[in-house]
């Protein structure tokens, strides 16, 4: 999108016309969620006395910056949907309220497998994690964050789904029809990756089950190629238009 308020009907650098004519009280809702996710990063129970508690809990703070950066990118992700569709009929609705849900619930998950994985692999974060967890635990604990990263996808597959279903009645022209189903492309091609990772923690390799993990290393890999393949098509189409 261009940087700055658009107008309704302004065509943005993506190709796509706003519709969504301003914040809406589904949008101030998914706001104040994430909003609310953000803060349960970094809450604690109380304030440090002592200089080794603050810290450790000053040592967490990779694993919060990891974890604010995804759920950044999910908001934005939701609030360019929200813009480009102007939506807020029962299903959008819906689907918008279980992906509310499901980042409430991998907030929690997500937390602690950052702090985890960061003190227990490089060493950075609260000492008291190194070691805490059996490869059991470890395997289960990889398990649910990929559960909630694959709902997630299905979350934004399911968004452009019903806007594409309905994009006679939204008007969507060629150039917007493409960026809709390249969105879903993207996001199920994102969504293999957790389904990969659930695979490779079923077996009782620890190779495989470590690489269960690091193979979270290719979300940007597959948003490189996504988005060069898009950008391509988009330009074709943008081209093919003007002529």
């Amino acid at each position: 999108m261009n940087g700055g308020a658009m107008k309704v009907g302004e065509r943005g650098r993506d190709g796509f016309r706003a519709r969504g004519e301003g914040p809406s009280r589904l949008d101030a809702l998914t706001d104040g969620v994430f909003a609310l996710a953000i803060t349960l990063l970094v809450v604690t129970n109380e304030i440090p006395t002592q200089f080794d508690e603050f810290m450790s809990a000053l040592l967490g703070f990779p694993a919060f910056a990891a974890c604010f950066a995804i759920l950044i990118w999910f908001w934005f992700t939701h609030h360019v949907y929200s813009r480009r569709m102007g939506l807020i009929d029962a299903p959008t609705t819906a689907i918008t309220a279980v992906l509310l849900f499901i980042v409430l619930f991998f907030v929690y998950v997500m937390k602690y497998l950052y702090a985890w994985l960061l003190a227990h692999v490089i060493g950075v974060g609260p000492r008291e994690l190194v070691g805490a967890l059996t490869m059991g635990d470890a395997r289960l604990l990889m398990a649910l964050f990929s559960v909630g990263f694959l709902a997630v996808c299905l979350v934004f597959v399911a968004l452009y789904g019903r806007a594409w279903r309905i994009r006679e009645r939204l008007g969507l022209d060629e150039i917007e029809r493409l960026v809709v189903k390249d969105e879903v492309v993207n996001w199920v091609a994102l969504g293999g990756i957790p389904v990969v990772s659930l695979g490779l923690l079923a077996t009782n390799v620890p190779a495989l089950v470590a690489a269960g993990g690091w193979c979270y290393g290719f979300i940007g890999v597959v948003k490189f190629v996504t988005g060069h393949w898009h950008g391509r098509r988009l330009e074709r189409a943008i081209g093919k238009s003007s002529n």
